[in-house]
């Protein structure tokens, strides 16, 4: 069983730079004793990135040679797809006063109302 260890400014593991429900993301590898694809409790590696950038909780892209992962909350998959959104264009949204603006058709549901709409949305990182 494992014992419960501290992730965060642990000097014997790597950097933790960002951690949300179900996952974290450290600047090096983890040692064996703490990966595990099946074992509850165990961290799953999703990978190993070259550049990253974490611009608020759920929003981020990951970059290494073979694939980009880009998490925007609120923001669908359709419509990062469709904005061509990268790591790039991303990465602009460091400078100050620099914003993206997109619309997106998103579904709404009500239960109050017994139903669901599908709405233009405006979404701004």
């Amino acid at each position: 069983m494992l014992e419960s260890i501290c992730l965060k400014n642990n000097p014997n593991l790597p950097n933790l730079y960002y951690t949300d429900t179900d996952s974290t993301y450290f600047d090096g590898e983890l040692p064996d004793y703490l990966i595990s694809k099946n074992e509850l409790g165990k961290m799953k590696p999703e990978g190993i990135f070259d550049k990253v950038i974490f611009l608020a909780p759920k929003v981020y892209v990951l970059k290494n040679k073979e694939k980009e992962v880009i998490k925007i909350k609120g923001l669908t998959k359709e419509a990062i797809k469709k904005y061509k959104i990268n790591f790039d264009n991303l990465n602009l949204l460091l400078k100050k006063y620099y914003k993206m603006k997109f619309n997106q058709i998103k579904w709404f549901r009500s239960l109050s109302e017994v139903n669901i709409k599908s709405l233009d949305q405006i979404y701004i990182i």
